[in-house]
């Protein structure tokens, strides 16, 4: 153990004499920590001398590493260690038992069992769960209300800037007459810190999805479906989009360099997925622009079916003649469907159909109603993504001429 750990500390310590705890490695910081917690100071001196020699450490190091006090991180414990143990608490497990298993003194519990209601609510709420401590800020009248009026206008889908915050923060100090206030990108990074917000992209449609759009098809028409249909003959279907040439957008960089790329590639093909609450599959739906794709020379059986369309889209046409085609299917089948389908113009009503049943969902309400949207497109895509990154970090290793390819195929 010593002899990786000692490898671990000559490479670590290069980054300076003055701060060796912090350019420590994590085994190492380990080690000693726990080396530390078991051995009286005088005996955990003479070992880290010893260890040193070992592991060829300058002797100011070891010197130094000798005076550091026991890891302060053991003993400080997170947000979520703290309403995990409450939890357990509750449950009935023992006060003993949850002490020993992180690591607290029985008093240590009783003062987390006072503090109850703030730390369930700090966790639940989203306030400060990814920080050791609930630290307050150097002005905390604007931290506070700057985070009541986030939370408020975030509630009513409104999207919010980094930008936005800074402005409306620094004319809160204003009203509050607090002169030494600045809106800073430090401060705006470590007020996100404390309250546990991140940048993510608002998109999908549920903030237009209200319970009285859902309450009818949750009260009456899915228990109907339930009723006269066994889970193996109930099918949905939907369609997504696939820019299927196209790179991340974003990319891993230097912070002091400037992040340039090459023009995105809008090549896209649209699919439509159809399973049934058993996981029965339909094969794939694909929908391109070409005719005849170039990529479709020599192969005699295609693994979906494959129509084209001047923009790639799913039309009115292209539906029904896959909805009869599936029908005459089940027909044969002797089985009766009920085929959920969202209500768009792309999906009409289609007449004549002798063993399918379509069933149309509320307006706007796909983002909680349709089942395809719950996880399985987005799976769809990430496999497809797996092998499109394995693709092209093979194409990049093999490509012996620049520039480098700017999109997949």
């Amino acid at each position: 153990m010593i002899g990786k750990i000692s490898l671990n500390v000559r490479v670590d310590f290069e980054g300076g004499e003055r701060a060796p705890w912090t350019h420590c490695s994590a085994k190492l910081e380990f080690f000693l920590s726990n080396v530390r917690s078991t051995l009286p100071l005088c005996n955990y001196s003479n070992f880290i001398l010893q260890f040193g020699l070992v592991a060829q450490l300058p002797m100011h190091v070891a010197l130094l590493l000798c005076t550091l006090k026991a890891c302060q991180s053991q003993n400080c414990k997170t947000l979520l260690d703290k309403y995990e143990a409450l939890k357990k608490l509750e449950s009935g497990t023992a006060k003993k038992n949850v002490a020993a298993q992180y690591k607290v003194p029985a008093n240590t519990l009783s003062t987390w069992r006072k503090n109850k209601d703030k730390i369930v609510k700090a966790f639940e709420g989203g306030d400060s769960h990814i920080q050791r401590k609930q630290r307050a800020g150097h002005h905390d009248a604007v931290d506070k209300t700057l985070y009541k009026w986030f939370k408020k206008v975030r509630e009513e889908g409104v999207p919010i800037s980094g930008g936005m915050l800074k402005e409306k923060a620094s004319k809160y100090a204003r009203e509050l007459g607090i002169e030494t206030f600045k809106g800073s990108i430090g401060w705006f990074d470590r007020w996100n810190g404390r309250r546990g917000i991140v940048i993510k992209t608002a998109s999908g449609e549920a903030k237009s999805c209200t319970e009285d759009i859902t309450a009818s098809w949750k009260e009456t028409t899915l228990p109907a479906i339930l009723t006269n249909y066994q889970l193996r003959d109930i099918f949905n279907a939907d369609e997504f989009g696939l820019f299927y040439k196209a790179l991340p957008d974003k990319s891993l960089h230097l912070k002091s360099g400037r992040c340039i790329g090459g023009k995105h590639n809008k090549v896209h093909l649209t699919g439509m997925a159809a399973a049934n609450a058993e996981g029965e599959k339909l094969p794939m739906f694909v929908i391109g622009k070409s005719v005849k794709p170039s990529c479709f020379t020599g192969v005699i059986n295609l693994p979906c079916r494959y129509r084209a369309q001047k923009k790639s889209w799913m039309d009115s046409s292209l539906f029904e003649e896959w909805v009869r085609e599936q029908d005459r299917k089940f027909e044969r089948q002797g089985r009766k469907i009920a085929l959920i389908v969202d209500n768009c113009p792309a999906h009409p009503q289609i007449s004549n159909l002798k063993a399918i049943q379509l069933v149309f969902l509320p307006p706007n309400s796909t983002s909680k109603t349709q089942p395809m949207d719950q996880g399985v497109i987005r799976g769809t895509k990430s496999y497809y993504r797996q092998g499109c990154v394995k693709k092209f970090i093979d194409t990049v290793d093999n490509c012996n001429k620049k520039p480098f390819p700017t999109s997949l195929f």
